[in-house]
């Protein structure tokens, strides 16, 4: 027995150690666990102005911790009392940055939120010492603006501003007998921050009504002048902390006093003076302005980025007033403003039998509760018309705010619906002008084949014409598919439009702009090869004349040599028609000629020398060439084309190579003569305009003639393209004309024109030269002379 004790006491000795170890590894979990939490934990350091118990600041505290809720967001919360408004200095406030850099110098602030004016002030001075780099988050401190932050990237905050106007303006409405208003406020650092905002609100009302101010003055002296006050007056008071001998007062202490003495209401500006004597006003809430500072610290919590942090929020105020000081002073609720909240209401029915209604109440949520599960299937139907409801609003929106123009059709060919983009694009002010002008679409609104008449398999895409309301027309892709019911009856035809015109007149440009690019490597080739060998026929061909028809000695000396005379050499030229031949010869030579020094104008970038030079100028001198050109004189008569010239004043001159500037008009005005002229225009005329477009100079060349369809004005300025007949143009004057416009002078030339309603040539110009551009061609120039 002895041995089996031995061994059983030693057994227990064991495990009650093991127990022990074990409770101790548990004490030392929970204790790192714990450490590991408050380290994790957020520190925020909460600087209060005043003192535990001043109503003011512990609302802004209650406000922050209700919002905030800091026990669920793992914040470790330590807060200090600043006690500024019994005791304040500026030497308390060094005292105070000392004590609180010693205290928290080993605990990581990740961010301090201030309270007043006092706690403001102090992290304003100190705060980069004492708390480097870390974001300060405030509230009520009094007045604030936004530039008052602008050495303080680091502050964010809500600004206390009493709304006096407001206060003042609803006084004069309440009581619109008030001649007097007594304005008291203290000397304290928050009544000298109010004190300019009392004086600007006091000056606006100057002239409704007459202010005393009472600041600098002893309680026993205030209570005196306010128990004189005369009937017709109102008191308006901020606070009275501390009187002119240095005696403080708490803030229920002073309002109390006052209260009782005065024979008349007293209103003011914070919500802690309310029910202690206050009658009401546009009040600022401490609780408000905690709760709205405590939104900015969860935002930034939540790690918004602190630059998405307005650094100041308005001040949170609203219209209070307490029932009794109202009763008092027989001012009528009714009268207040909107959304005011009145305090020390009279119990109401409803709340003197709150037990009994409660009671009620649940038995009468029984009984809803038992009426829901009876009409449950009502229930979900009504859920199911509202889903479809939903359902048709966002497909109405969807429908409405589309970009694309969207339809509805029946299959008859009337419009159910369009959207507005569908009406834009057609130049109706409405969906339901649409709706209301279209009765058969098929007919009205396409130019060629209705993709309706095209459907696949009930879906049709593809390209078409429209026209529009005002007799234009756009180019669209359009989508197109059938809608059926249940029975596979056609319900409707439904669509999306999207206009593509603009798409269309950027890939002509492009392609138009390729066209000339390309023409002018091949123009260079194809004119140097040429222009050596034409140039020796014409030159060959004058030599023939010369020998045949000049009478000089040799000539004829040649002739007796052959025993005939030129006069018989001669005739026989004129019977065999060689002489013609030979002028016909060296006018086609001639003409290639030109053929040839247009080609080369593709493939130049050295267009002569730039300068300012004048439209005006330029485009009468291309009117005087175009008036002596033999040609037009030959086949048309410019003179007798009437010229109307709507000159803007004051134009501007515009850097570029007068010389090819008048070549691109000379051209545009012998194709409107020739136009005009084998259209038999009646009275043929020219409109040129010169205008000033913003950075451009606008020039503008209308005529009356036969005008040209879409197909040709699509093609006008393509190479070689031509309507005359071959004797007459060889298709490259505007394609010149465009290319010195386009790629020497970087500005447009484009053509509007409808058939039977004119032409109208537009060329823009810049304004400012384009200096780099000129300089190299210039470069390329010189290089090209000395290779020569």
């Amino acid at each position: 027995m002895p041995i089996h004790n031995s061994i059983t006491r030693s057994a227990a000795r064991s495990t009650l150690l093991r127990q022990v170890l074990l409770l101790l590894l548990l004490f030392a979990v929970i204790f790192i666990m714990a450490g590991q939490t408050f380290a994790q934990s957020r520190h925020i350091l909460y600087l209060n102005s005043y003192h535990v118990g001043y109503k003011w600041s512990d609302e802004e505290y209650q406000g922050f911790l209700d919002t905030l809720e800091p026990s669920s967001a793992k914040i470790a919360l330590h807060v200090e009392y600043l006690d500024t408004k019994r005791f304040s200095s500026d030497e308390r406030l060094d005292q105070l940055a000392e004590a609180l850099a010693i205290k928290y110098q080993d605990i990581p602030i990740d961010m301090v939120v201030s309270t007043d004016d006092a706690a403001f002030l102090l992290l304003k001075r100190f705060g980069n010492t004492v708390f480097p780099g870390v974001p300060v988050f405030f509230c009520g401190t009094n007045y604030l603006d936004a530039e008052d932050l602008h050495d303080l990237p680091n502050f964010h905050g809500v600004t206390e501003r009493a709304d006096i106007d407001a206060t003042f303006a609803t006084i004069l409405e309440l009581l619109p007998q008030t001649l007097n208003i007594y304005v008291i406020n203290d000397r304290t650092i928050t009544g000298k921050r109010v004190h300019p905002a009392i004086e600007k609100a006091m000056a606006k009302f100057q002239g409704q009504v007459k202010f005393t101010l009472w600041e600098d003055i002893s309680m026993a002296e205030l209570i005196s002048r306010v128990n004189s006050i005369p009937q017709d007056s109102v008191i308006f008071y901020t606070f009275f902390f501390q009187d002119k001998t240095g005696q403080t007062f708490e803030y229920d202490q002073a309002i109390s006093l006052i209260s009782r003495q005065s024979p008349v209401p007293i209103f003011g500006a914070w919500d802690f003076n309310l029910g202690l004597g206050l009658t009401g006003g546009m009040l600022t809430s401490g609780y408000q302005q905690g709760a709205a500072m405590a939104e900015m610290v969860r935002s930034w919590l939540e790690r918004t980025p602190i630059t998405e942090i307005p650094p100041l929020a308005e001040s949170p105020n609203r219209f209070m007033f307490d029932y009794a000081q109202l009763t008092r002073f027989n001012i009528n609720p009714d009268k207040l403003p909107p959304d005011s909240l009145i305090i020390n209401r009279p119990i109401t029915f409803i709340q003197k039998h709150q037990s009994v209604l409660i009671t009620s109440g649940i038995f009468i949520a029984i009984l809803l509760v038992v009426i829901l599960i009876l009409t449950v299937n009502i229930y979900r139907r009504r859920q199911a018309e509202i889903e479809l409801r939903r359902s048709e609003e966002n497909f109405r929106s969807i429908f409405n705010n589309n970009n694309d123009g969207l339809y509805q059709a029946t299959a008859d060919g009337r419009f159910l619906q369009v959207n507005p983009a569908l009406a834009k694009m057609l130049k109706f002010s409405s969906p339901q002008e649409v709706i209301d002008h279209f009765t058969d679409i098929d007919q009205q609104l396409y130019i060629s084949q209705s993709p309706r008449k095209t459907l696949t398999n009930n879906w049709a895409k593809g390209e078409h014409s429209l026209k529009c309301r005002d007799g234009s027309i756009i180019d669209v892709i359009e989508n197109t598919h059938t809608v059926y019911d249940l029975y596979d009856n056609v319900l409707y035809l439904e669509g999306s439009i999207t206009d593509i015109s603009e798409y269309k007149k950027t890939q002509e440009l492009i392609s138009q702009t390729e066209k000339i690019i390309s023409l002018g490597g091949v123009a260079a080739g194809i004119a140097h090869e040429i222009r050596s060998p034409l140039a020796s026929i014409v030159q060959g061909i004058q030599v023939v004349k010369n020998r045949i028809f000049d009478n000089n000695e040799m000539n004829i000396q040649a002739a007796v040599d052959c025993n005939c005379t030129l006069d018989q050499v001669r005739r026989y030229a004129e019977k065999r028609e060689i002489k013609k031949m030979l002028g016909d010869i060296h006018e086609a030579g001639q003409r290639a000629g030109v053929i040839i020094e247009d080609m080369l104008s593709f493939s130049r970038k050295t267009i002569g020398d730039f300068s300012l030079e004048s439209l005006e100028k330029i485009i009468n001198q291309a009117i005087a060439l175009a008036e002596k050109d033999h040609e037009l004189k030959r086949t048309y008569s410019f003179k007798s084309i009437t010229i109307n010239k709507l000159f803007e004043e004051n134009m501007p001159k515009v850097y570029c190579s007068a010389s090819k500037i008048q070549q691109v008009f000379f051209n545009i005005l012998k194709n409107g003569a020739e136009a005009m002229g084998d259209a038999g225009t009646s009275f043929p005329t020219f409109t040129i305009r010169i205008m000033r477009d913003g950075k451009t100079a606008r020039v503008e060349i209308e005529d009356n003639g036969p005008g040209m369809s879409s197909e040709l004005a699509q093609r006008v300025f393509d190479p070689f393209f031509t309507t005359k007949e071959r004797e007459k143009g060889t298709g490259l004057g505007l394609s010149v004309s465009y290319f010195i416009v386009k790629e020497n002078h970087h500005g447009d030339l484009r053509v509007s024109t409808q058939p039977d309603l004119g032409t109208t040539f537009i060329v823009e110009l810049p304004l400012e030269p384009p200096l780099r551009e000129q300089q190299e061609a210039k470069e390329e120039e010189k290089t090209t002379k000395i290779s020569h």
